[in-house]
């Protein structure tokens, strides 16, 4: 078997480190969790209001969007995962892509023995691809791309323009 991939693939796969990724998401993680506002402030119907005008629109959308960028961070996630769940060809696709990556790291640039064939990491990224790559065009990975988009974007801009500046951040704005 000969051996295609191109070579900016091969170059990437060696510089990806898994650890690194991990100690990273990891601390960047924590660091969101524990700016994430309470529920009573995020959910605070009271403060529930239509804009005045376009300004106020505005004003409340930057605001809120900074305010609360942790806790619309974890709608966006929770809506993600709504996603996959709901659209079970691409969560397989995606595990196992992310899991078949994991384990032909693990090879560490080694060739897979089986009794009676070797298999070289290249050639093994191959045949993840070419398994890969029609289950994702059957998964329609655009449309819930799409869909994660425009949801995402109603429920967070929507949150956003109607929920009003708290009252001791109202009272810090310069005039």
């Amino acid at each position: 078997m000969s051996s295609f991939v191109p070579a900016h693939f091969g170059s990437f796969t060696q510089n990806f480190d898994f650890e690194r990724l991990r100690t990273d998401t990891s601390s960047s993680l924590q660091m969101r969790i524990r700016s994430l506002r309470p529920p009573q402030d995020f959910f605070d119907y009271r403060r529930l209001s239509k804009p005045r005008s376009v300004y106020d629109l505005q004003t409340r959308v930057l605001f809120n969007l900074n305010y609360f960028y942790s806790n619309y961070l974890a709608v966006f996630l929770v809506i993600s995962a709504y996603c996959l769940i709901t659209n079970l060809p691409l969560l397989f696709v995606l595990s196992f892509v992310l899991i078949s990556i994991y384990f032909i790291q693990r090879l560490q640039g080694g060739e897979l023995n089986l009794q009676f064939v070797r298999i070289s990491t290249s050639q093994l990224y191959t045949l993840v691809l070419f398994i890969a790559i029609p289950i994702l065009f059957i998964s329609s990975p655009v449309s819930t791309l799409f869909w994660l988009a425009s949801a995402s974007a109603v429920v967070i801009l929507g949150h956003a323009a109607l929920l009003e500046k708290p009252a001791d951040s109202a009272f810090s704005d310069t005039v």
